[in-house]
């Protein structure tokens, strides 16, 4: 009997373990404050992305050019423990060219974070995506609008202005100069 008993409480004990560890998680994230938001700039020479077929050096051979256009700060940026975590919205306008190789695109992007006397404190690099949208009548790609939210995430603090870019081989500068 007292076996049978011991294995009930063992029991009760296991069935009961993981709502007490949930709850101490949820404690533990409520320690977020706000966070003052940086100033944010996009480069001025990594400000368009052009891509080409098979990496071509040709004019001829560019199939998207994009643009950074605007970005927001639409949630507050927030310190959590010891870790800074800012929510920047962008949004960036593709030109498909005549040909287009594959309607789904990828950018890569990069995001530096700068003190308060312009020296990078640290280099974050993220890749977003899209669809490059049709004509419904004609069937003809046309201008799109990808928006993303890069979640910027820092243990280093000081941040005081971020810079976003492109991410541009040898190649493409050539192409866009």
């Amino acid at each position: 009997i007292t076996n049978t008993i011991f294995m009930k409480k063992f029991l009760f004990f296991l069935l009961f373990l993981p709502i007490l560890s949930c709850n101490t998680l949820i404690k533990g994230n409520s320690k977020s404050i706000d966070y003052n938001c940086p100033i944010v700039f996009f480069s001025a020479n990594e400000k368009f992305f052009v891509d080409t077929l098979d990496n071509s050096s040709s004019l001829d051979d560019i199939f998207i050019k994009a643009e950074l256009n605007n970005f927001a700060i639409s949630k507050k940026c927030r310190q959590n423990e010891d870790l800074i975590i800012i929510p920047l919205d962008i949004l960036i306008i593709l030109k498909p060219m005549e040909i287009l190789a594959n309607e789904e695109v990828s950018l890569p992007l990069y995001v530096s974070l700068l003190d308060q006397n312009d020296n990078i404190i640290e280099t974050q690099y993220f890749m977003t995506s899209g669809s490059v949208k049709a004509n419904s009548e004609t069937g003809a790609y046309i201008e799109t609008d990808i928006t993303d939210t890069l979640e910027i995430i820092s243990n280093k603090f000081g941040i005081s202005q971020v810079v976003v870019g492109f991410m541009l081989d040898e190649n493409k500068r050539e192409l866009l100069n």
